[in-house]
Formats: C-alpha cells, structure tokens, sequence
C-alpha cells in the first residue's frame, strides 16, 4: 500500500469517526473480525482423555493401536499417552496411521525422547481426506525388549470411546479398552465455522437443532450492536454539540 493510498484510508476512517454511524459501523465490523479470530484459534479435536493404566510393555513381538472416527477433514496431528516406566528406554519406536488398511502416515522417533505419563506429538501434513473416516494408529517397536520398552496408557472403561477400540496384537492389554489420545484438525476459517455450527445444533430439540436459527441469532445480535452503538455516539456526539454552544 503506497503513502498516498494509506493517507486515503486513513481520511476516510477519519470521516466515518465524525459520525453516530459510521462509528457503529466500524465497530461492528471490529467485532465481528474479533469473533472470527477467536474461531480461527479455537481448537477442533477427537479425543479420549482417560489414561490411568498401562497396556503392557511395546516389545518388538507387540503393535498396541486405536481405532477412531475422524470428525473432521484436516488431521494433522494425533497425541499417545505414552509411559516409560520410570526409565529410559532406547531403540526406534514406528508411529504408523491407516484406513482400510491403506498406510496414510508412517513416522519414526527415539524411545529416548518419550516422556512418563505424557501425551507425545505425532505431527504430519494435514493433506489426507480425513473427514468422516474409520481410521487405525498403532505404534511398534522392532528393537525393544522387556525391561527396555515403553508403554501406553488407556482406560478400562467399557465404553469410555465409543466410536473405536483399542487393539492389540501379541499382547493381552491389561483389559484396555480405550487408548488415551487426541486427533487434532487444521481447517481453514469457513469450514472452522461449518464445524463449530454443527457442534451447536447437534443433540439439540426444535429451533436449537436447526443450523440456520444460530445464522438468524449471530445477524440480529449485530444489528442490535449497530444501533446501540449509534444511540450512544449520538448521546456523546449531542452533548458535545450542547458543549460547545455553551462555550459560545
């Protein structure tokens, strides 16, 4: 933007300030542009919480997964409540993610870097089509051995995640049925929205349930602001006026 095109903006803000409406006006605007930075940062996720037991020692006979819905389009990251036992461990640890089968994400870490009873972070590019999609992690370990392995963390509730289970090959669980983790979504501001509105209605009765109700709701409560805000510029802006004839 050059000098004189800024110097343009800014006269015209300046005009717009010399008037009840014009002041609504840019505040409405301001808040409607806060409203949707705040979505922008608001976080979407899946994610069972629950993590109090281990499964069992990752050995290298052992793969220890979950399967879950993905709610949204955009995964870019899932987080494992791992443990170590209170030791360090060593050797590679294989972070894999699928659908139907199909490998999706393959990364690699340290058994070294896993921290006890703390979720760790398997970040990737959120280029997969996510949405709505049974999809299957599960972590091994080809190097570790007993005494020298980590572990994850689940609950024993029967249903503590309902849209998935925990699976285990080479190992009996320790009568987990739900690993401890969380799918996290990246999604651009308008899909951010669609979401967030979904989340609204769902589970709701009559008007509530509707998507378009919340739409009406966000546009009178603008409304409302804009002609609040000239009521009271114009009180300002009037006593200014008495002011100043006061003055004279």
């Amino acid at each position: 933007m050059t000098v004189l095109a800024w110097g343009g903006w800014m006269n015209g803000i300046r005009k717009r300030l010399e008037n009840p409406y014009g002041i609504a006006a840019i505040c409405t605007v301001l808040v409607t542009v806060v409203g949707l930075a705040g979505l922008l940062k608001a976080e979407l996720y899946t994610e069972q919480p629950v993590g109090t037991r281990p499964v069992g020692e990752l050995t290298a006979s052992v793969s220890i997964g979950q399967t879950f819905v993905s709610e949204y389009s955009g995964l870019y990251r899932i987080r494992v409540k791992l443990a170590t036992y209170a030791r360090e461990n060593t050797g590679l640890i294989i972070f894999h993610l699928q659908h139907d089968s199909e490998e999706l994400v393959t990364l690699s870490i340290d058994a070294a870097e896993v921290m006890d009873n703390a979720y760790y972070l398997f970040e990737f590019s959120p280029t997969i089509d996510s949405y709505d999609k049974l999809l299957y992690f599960y972590l091994e370990a080809p190097e570790a051995e007993a005494g020298n392995a980590i572990t994850l963390l689940g609950s024993k509730e029967d249903d503590a995640y309902s849209g998935g289970q925990a699976i285990f090959q080479g190992l009996g669980g320790n009568g987990i049925h739900d690993l401890a983790f969380r799918a996290d979504y990246e999604l651009p501001l308008w899909e951010r929205l669609d979401a967030t509105l979904d989340r609204l209605v769902a589970y709701k009765p009559s008007l509530w349930g509707d998507r378009w109700f919340y739409g009406v709701l966000g546009a009178l409560y603008l409304v409302f602001l804009y002609f609040l805000i000239v009521q009271v510029a114009s009180a300002e802006f009037g006593k200014d006026k008495n002011d100043t004839s006061d003055a004279e």
